[in-house]
């Protein structure tokens, strides 16, 4: 008898002891000099050199999901090369026992935390309506490619005769 409400009660505490993760959009940040900052600016080191001397990192940390799998890490660098009409590249980046891997790497100002989840990591929604899923080592777009009309536009020209003028008739006088 004593067994069940042990049970229950271990199960209440691992319940609460989960943190949830935030459900909503990410919000990123300038952070400079920060330990996140310097985290940030090791990982996307590359992204920062592509940019100029004026570049702005803005970041942001939080949980996806998978439990062992620490906070993600946010980052977006804002420069004049780095940016174009549709926004500037936020990857996001998860620990490995390596170091960290990046698992995302899209074109948006925007990225939102979504309530559904694939493997065990929660769904994210870049921009207005572009939906990404875990799929076990990175997040994958779940909008199809679009087709492309690869057929040329213009017919090609087809061999004909060229046209035939013909003189206008010779008027004889009245």
């Amino acid at each position: 008898m004593i067994r069940r409400p042990l049970l229950l009660c271990a199960a209440w505490l691992l319940c609460a002891a989960a943190s949830p993760v935030p459900i909503g959009p990410v919000r990123l940040a300038a952070q400079p000099g920060t330990p996140l900052d310097a985290t940030a600016r090791r990982v996307a080191a590359a992204d920062l050199n592509d940019g100029d001397a004026g570049s702005l990192l803005l970041l942001g940390s939080q949980p996806l999901g998978a439990a062992g799998t620490g906070p993600a890490l946010f980052v977006q660098v804002q420069s004049q090369r780095s940016c174009g009409s549709a926004g500037c590249s936020t990857s996001i980046y998860l620990p490995t026992k390596a170091g960290w891997a990046k698992v995302l790497d899209a074109v948006s100002g925007n990225v939102v935390v979504e309530a559904g989840q694939h493997g065990g990591m929660h769904d994210l929604l870049v921009g207005k309506n572009d939906r990404w899923v875990w799929k076990g080592h990175a997040y994958a777009d779940t909008q199809p490619a679009p087709q492309v009309d690869l057929r040329p536009r213009h017919p090609r020209p087809t061999a004909h005769r060229k046209p035939v003028h013909h003189a206008p008739p010779l008027h004889n006088g009245p």
